[in-house]
Parts: structure tokens; sequence; C-alpha cells
């Protein structure tokens, strides 16, 4: 809890200024008669900051994430975890909103937030890399490996070895082992982004189709970029991310678990009555002790995922309505309510997440979610270069359009989702 917290206070921090500075270059011209500040520094200028410091928010939050993916593989379990992971950055991100603020008033320059922010990210991965779960306490099998095929070469190559020079056995396995190395890294390293094509994955039995990484992955890919883009409407001060960051932890902490029960005994259960509904959550550690039969615990995982993929598709939904509001409606209190409906949207990408490491055999959920934290740096990378070139080029003429392109991305991301759902309800 303290760490996540941490990360969030980081994350508010890197995000605070320059989002103050993104709003009053946009919103001078959405909201222009209720802003009384102008804009303070060119668009290149804020813009390059913001590409900047983009990537480094996107790889904090989702090495959490992954992290915890890794190591919590039991289907279900996992929606509740990263529903206290998001509870957390957000408690976090209300405070970095906050101390930002307090910070940029006091020195009057905008650049500390953001030295200490870097200060702070730098202090972070220190504390990181020095955590148990980080040090090597077994041999990896790569070096496990690796010595393996040393050892049978020098067995095989006994004699051979014995008649040469020893300095050229040493360069020999030497260039060896740095082959492999090598290779070993070139898979870490495009392997997981091999997911997105059809038939890769070992298919189990809690995936409906050979699609379902792939459409999954795409459609986390599409609502992070409509994300990425609606925060480009953010007022020129910290109140509009207080009351996000606010309303995000309001969604997690009691929202989504409400949601939750509900969709346990409204839609999951419809036959069964109000009093076994009422007692069903106090049985489901007994249920899950009993029930360890294969097909029982098949069942229990294909129903985890359909309720995964309502929530996706209605947080998705959700993120349309969003985007739509604030050109349909200019106004301060849709402003303030299209950000609301946001906060509740960002449920897909948490039940995304949770969906991904459901559908993956054990052995590749690492994987599956280090391709979906390269797609969601890229959906980042790929928002701030193009959206930001649309908004260079359209915030005089037709500051709104970005809002119904992100709004198209997501109904995409929508359909994608919904035709995962599918699959799965029919099975």
């Amino acid at each position: 809890m303290p760490w996540l917290v941490a990360v969030g206070i980081t994350t508010s921090l890197s995000n605070n200024s320059i989002e103050q500075l993104k709003l009053q270059v946009i919103c001078t011209d959405l909201l222009g008669p209720q802003i009384d500040s102008g804009v303070p520094v060119s668009f290149t200028s804020v813009f390059e900051g913001v590409r900047a410091l983009v990537p480094v928010e996107e790889c904090k939050t989702e090495a959490v994430i992954g992290f915890v993916a890794l190591v919590q593989g039991r289907i279900g379990a996992i929606l509740g975890i990263f529903s206290f992971l998001m509870t957390s950055l957000a408690l976090g991100n209300i405070l970095g909103t906050i101390l930002g603020g307090y910070i940029s008033r006091a020195t009057g320059d905008l650049t500390v937030v953001i030295k200490i922010s870097l200060v702070s990210t730098a202090l972070l991965a220190i504390y990181l890399s020095v955590l148990p779960e980080s040090l090597k306490t077994t041999p990896l099998s790569l070096s496990q490996w690796m010595r393996s095929q040393t050892d049978k070469d020098h067995s095989a190559d006994g004699d051979s070895l014995s008649t040469r020079p020893k300095k050229a056995a040493s360069i020999v396995q030497s260039l060896k082992r740095a082959y492999c190395l090598f290779r070993a890294n070139i898979s870490t390293i495009f392997d997981p982004l091999l997911l997105f094509v059809p038939g890769r994955v070992p298919k189990t039995e809690n995936m409906a189709t050979a699609y379902t990484p792939a459409l999954i992955i795409l459609g986390c890919f599409f609502v992070g970029i409509g994300i990425s883009v609606f925060h480009w409407g953010e007022y020129e001060n910290s109140i509009y991310s207080a009351f996000s960051f606010a309303f995000k932890f309001i969604t997690f902490l009691v929202i989504f678990p409400v949601l939750q029960l509900l969709y346990k005994r409204v839609i999951s259960n419809p036959q069964k009555s109000g009093e076994e509904a009422a007692a069903q959550p106090l049985m489901l550690d007994a249920n899950e002790s009993q029930d360890t039969s294969p097909k029982s615990s098949e069942q229990s995982g294909i129903d985890a995922i359909r309720m995964d993929l309502v929530f996706t598709v209605g947080g998705m939904g959700l993120l349309i309505i969003a985007h739509l509001l604030v050109p349909t409606i200019p106004t301060v209190p849709v402003f303030y309510f299209s950000g609301a409906l946001a906060s509740v949207g960002q449920i897909a990408t948490v039940t995304g997440i949770s969906l991904l490491s459901s559908v993956m055999p054990d052995q590749l959920t690492g994987a599956a979610v280090g391709a979906l934290t390269v797609v969601t740096s890229l959906g980042a990378i790929v928002s701030d270069i193009t959206y930001g070139l649309l908004l260079s080029l359209t915030v005089k003429t037709f500051p709104l359009l970005y809002y119904f392109v992100s709004a198209a991305l997501s109904a995409l991301a929508f359909a994608i989702a919904t035709i995962n759902w599918w699959s799965y309800r029919r099975k």
C-alpha cells in the first residue's frame, strides 16, 4: 500500500504542471469566457514536454500491475487485486496533485514540480531494485541451459580441447555464450508481441477462440489511445485533476465493488432466491475449497471471464459517452461530468488486464502482460504524436475534433470487446 501510494504521488506530480500547461492551450478556446489566464508558453514546448513524460508514467503504472498479474494466478481473484491497485494509485494521485499545486504556488516555478518528480522516480526505481522480489534468489533457466550446453561441449570435445590452445577454447566458449544470450534476449523482446497472431498461444479451457488474446490486446490498445486523448482537456489548475483522481478513487473503492455485487446477484444468478444471493459472498471460500473438480473449475473460470467482459464492454461504452459529451455541450458542469464518466470507464482497462491474465496459460502470463504494457506504451506514443499534431492544426479552427476521433477509437474498442463477449456468451 505505501509503495503504490508513493507511485501515485510521483505519477501525479509528473503530470500536474504539464496538464496545467496543456489545458491553457486547449481550454482557452474550448471554455474561453470561463478561464481568466492566458497561454503562458507555445504549444510546441508544451507538446515536447508531454511527449517526454508520458512514457515514464505509462511504464510505472503498467509495471506495478504487470508484476501483480505475474505473481497472482487465481482466476477471479486477480480483479480484486487490480481494484486495490487502482484505489491506492488514485489515493496517491490525489495527494500528489495537492502537493504539486502547493509547490507550484510556493515557488512560482512550474519546473520545480517536474524536477521533484524526476528525483522521486529515480528514488522509487532504486527502492524497487533492492526489493526481495527483484533479487535473483535462484539461477535463471537461461543460465542453467547455458551451463548444461557448456558441460556437453566439454565432455564431447574434451580430447580435442586438450590439444588446442586454452585461449582459443575460451574465446569460442565466450562467443557461444554471447550468441545464446543475444538470441534469448531477442526472443524475450519479440515473443510477447507475437501474441497478436491468432493461434500463437496454446488454447486453454478458458479461451473461447484462438482470437481471444488479439481481441483483448487490440481492445486495450484503442482504449488506451482514447483515455490519453481525453486527458488533453483538463483545467489549467489542479482542481480538475484532483476531482478526476478523487472520482477514480471512489470508483474502485465503492462503485466497482457495488457493480460486481449487483452483477453476481442480478445477472450471474438470476434464478437464485434473494436469501441465497445474500449468503453467496459468505460462502465463496467454502465453495472454492469444495469445488475442486475440473468441470466446476472450468465453469468458474468462464463465469469470471464473462463478468470481466461485461464490465469491459460497459466501461468502453461510458468512455464513448464521455468523449461525445464535451463537444456536444461544451460547458464546465458537463466537462466535470464527462470526467467522472471517464473515470468510471477506466474500469475497462483493469478488467482488460484481468481478462488477459485469465485466458493465458500460467507460463505465458508474464509475457502477455508485457505485451499489453508494450501496446499501452505504443498507444501513448501514437496518441502524443498524431493527436498532438492534430491539436496543433485544429486548436484555432476546430478544437473539439480530437474528442470525436477519440470517441471513434473507443467505439472501435467497444466493437472488439463486444465480439469477444459474444464468443464467451455462447461458450
